[in-house]
């Protein structure tokens, strides 16, 4: 509920689809992480590469998604963080 209430407002559409994805591959797997392959979030979300790139990044740069290792031929892991930063999301579409 706090994750809708309180982060997806402060989220643009493509970082909400890109959220969705990576959520449902790390719970999916039952370790709540994944590796995830860029090709996996841009065929799930139906974005060009750099909006998925760009929405993943935005992502991560705010808590939201943890890369957790390098990169692998399997792809990169990612896990979901647990305190988004509402801070930073906050101030940049200017409500801090």
């Amino acid at each position: 509920n706090n994750f809708i209430d309180n982060v997806i407002p402060l989220l643009t559409s493509d970082e909400v689809k890109t959220y969705l994805v990576v959520k449902r591959l790390c719970f999916g797997t039952g370790n709540y992480t994944a590796y995830i392959k860029p090709a996996d979030i841009m065929n799930r979300t139906n974005l060009s590469g750099i909006r998925a790139l760009n929405a993943l990044m935005e992502l991560i740069k705010h808590d939201i998604v943890l890369e957790l290792d390098d990169m692998t031929a399997d792809g990169q892991l990612y896990g979901i963080g647990p305190v988004p930063n509402l801070e930073g999301l906050r101030s940049r579409i200017g409500l801090e």
